[in-house]
């Protein structure tokens, strides 16, 4: 489910008492955070525009070995 807010341009999916913190780069899911619910969303504002954008970059045309 895409994040709204500090967190826009995120996804996160809940499993139970956890959350998965996750982005889409191209074809890739990167995983970024795992934690319980109430601690996730405090952790997770670390993920700023810029360190999107270097995630992006990073991950750009990446393949695997």
């Amino acid at each position: 489910m895409p994040k709204r807010r500090e967190l826009k341009g995120l996804r996160g999916v809940h499993v139970d008492p956890f959350v998965i913190i996750y982005a889409i780069i191209g074809d890739r899911i990167v995983f970024l955070h795992f934690d319980h619910h109430d601690q996730v969303y405090n952790v997770a504002t670390i993920f700023s525009p810029s360190q999107m954008e270097e995630l992006r970059k990073r991950f750009e045309g990446f393949e695997p070995p």
